[in-house]
């Protein structure tokens, strides 16, 4: 973090965008389809599986936020293991929802 926390609204915000992601998800973990699907990828940590980024992404989301009981489980992978050690506990994010978001209207979703 180039020794600059990021604020509370940052926090709150990156915990936003992945229980969003939460509620995009099937019931197999596949996002819905949208864009070029190159599946384009920096460093690559864990064997790639269909739809490894959310998969990926919620993982690590559980390990810094924690998990909301209507989330997909997933497994842990390298990926999220190092960042969950390297974020310690899990952050406390007030006004998370309750539910499962059916809707997303600014998104059109």
């Amino acid at each position: 973090m180039a020794q600059r926390p990021l604020s509370d609204a940052v926090w709150q915000r990156l915990c936003a965008m992945t229980d969003s992601a939460a509620a995009l998800v099937d019931e197999r973990l596949r996002p819905p389809r949208q864009g070029d699907g190159d599946d384009g990828r920096a460093v690559l940590l864990d064997a790639p599986v269909p739809g490894g980024g959310w998969r990926s992404l919620l993982a690590v989301g559980d390990a810094v936020f924690g998990r909301l009981g209507w989330w997909p489980r997933v497994p842990a992978g390298a990926a999220s293991t190092l960042i969950g050690t390297l974020a310690g506990a899990p952050r406390d994010i007030p006004g998370r929802p309750a539910r499962r978001p059916d809707r997303f209207a600014d998104a059109g979703v």
